[in-house]
Parts: structure tokens; sequence; C-alpha cells
């Protein structure tokens, strides 16, 4: 019975990507030019651009990192923060873009993209009003796509995507 309600074909999914999200809810957090790095138990698990061209990696030991960027702030991990920094953006999905937003993890959510593309006419306005809202909300880089499933969404959409706007038609 539960096979027959199943279809054969993946859900077309509209994906967005905030980069870098754990430096975002940061610099929301500590707001200021100083480079950042994000540190938990000693260890540096991701530092933004400034940073990264100081020679400071995910990975490095926050002493090491120190001695890399002197005037970086190391901020330590919050992933509550993330989250409720992230609800933000997903209510603003939710009232803006489409009733029902899947968070696969903060700084990564889905739609279906049938209903939102059958309302903004087609997938690629669905794809432009998701970038415009998030833009008005003060996040004007993100990363968009729409493909057959999740995964194949994930694949076309990296952390590590500026301004992307892909559709897999």
């Amino acid at each position: 019975m539960l096979a027959e309600r199943l279809s054969p074909f993946p859900v077309r999914v509209l994906l967005m990507v905030i980069p870098q999200w754990r430096i975002v809810a940061a610099s929301r957090r500590h707001p200021g030019d100083a480079p950042l790095m994000i540190a938990d138990r000693g260890v540096v698990i991701d530092c933004c651009a400034r940073a990264a061209e100081e020679g400071v990696i995910p990975g490095l030991r926050v002493r090491a990192a120190q001695l890399r960027c002197p005037e970086g702030v190391v901020v330590p991990y919050d992933s509550a923060s993330e989250e409720v920094l992230f609800d933000e953006v997903v209510r603003e999905i939710e009232k803006s873009v489409a009733p029902s937003v899947h968070v696969v993890r903060p700084g990564v959510a889905a739609v279906a993209a049938r209903g939102v593309a059958r309302f903004y006419g087609d997938e690629v306005a669905a794809a432009e009003r998701m970038v415009n809202v998030l833009t008005h909300i003060g996040y004007p880089h993100v990363g968009i796509s729409v493909a057959d499933g999740l995964f194949a969404c994930l694949l076309y959409t990296s952390d590590d995507a500026d301004d992307l706007l892909c559709v897999d038609l």
C-alpha cells in the first residue's frame, strides 16, 4: 500500500544556501571589521575570507591562528545562536515565498519547487523571488538551486558559492 503512493520520480526542490553561515551568524553577534575565526575546543572550525588571507584554515589550533592573524577575533562556536538567527530567515521565507520550509541545517533550507514555481510563474521566477526576499532582509550573498531531489540541489549549491542561481530544467 505504501509503495503505491511513492513516486519513482524525485521531488523538484528549490534550495537556498547562505554561504559561510557560521561566519555570517558570528558577524551578527560580533559586529565590527575584525577578521572572525570560529573555534570549538581550541580548534578553528571556520574563518572569514580576511583571516584565510592571513593563513588561517579550519583545523588550525587557536594559538597558531592568532599568530597568523593577530587582529582576528576568536568567537566560540554557538550552534544555538546560529539556529535562532536562521529561524528568523526561515520565518521570512515562510511568510514571503513558500508556506513550508525544510531546514537542512542552519544556513541551508529547501522548499518544494512545484508549488512555488506554479505560483510565481516558473522555477526561475521562484528562485529570483527567494533571492529578493533574502536580500531585502540583509543576506545579499545567497546560493539558489532547483533540481530533482535534495541531493542534486546540494551538489549544485555549495557553501562556497557566491551569488549562484542554478536551475536544472
